[in-house]
């Protein structure tokens, strides 16, 4: 997700009984891998800019986050929106999200193709009505 804000809305108000862990800069390996040895399903909440770290921390208990959890992108219209001033942020989550075997960029803003940023383009998209 692409805001701290997001993260804490999309943990703290749930209505249902699946606890879901927000990452962000003050969350530390340590709690990741605590969350992930103790709650299945794994459902982990993070910003753009954190997703290596939890990447990294699940990887130093053995799950290999890739092949075993399913990665969704949210809000992926901030992506074309912040590309210019949060670059490296972004282009590290792209690169990150290129190694799921199973992900999806998801948002309500629809965007045209033809702004969609190049490295996504050639994905295939599905309008829900």
């Amino acid at each position: 997700m692409p805001y701290v804000a997001l993260v804490k809305n999309k943990t703290v108000c749930r209505t249902d009984d699946i606890e879901v862990l927000g990452v962000y800069e003050d969350i530390t390996e340590w709690d990741i891998t605590q969350f992930a040895r103790t709650h299945s399903p794994l459902k982990i909440a993070t910003t753009y800019d954190s997703l290596p770290r939890v990447v990294s921390a699940l990887q130093s208990i053995g799950i290999d986050p890739y092949k075993e959890l399913f990665l969704l992108v949210d809000e992926w219209h901030v992506l074309f929106n912040s590309y210019s001033f949060r670059h490296n942020a972004i282009k590290n989550l792209l690169a990150e999200a290129a190694k799921f075997d199973k992900a999806t960029y998801m948002t309500a803003t629809p965007i045209e193709r033809e702004y969609m940023l190049e490295e996504l383009r050639h994905l295939p998209t599905c309008e829900i009505d």
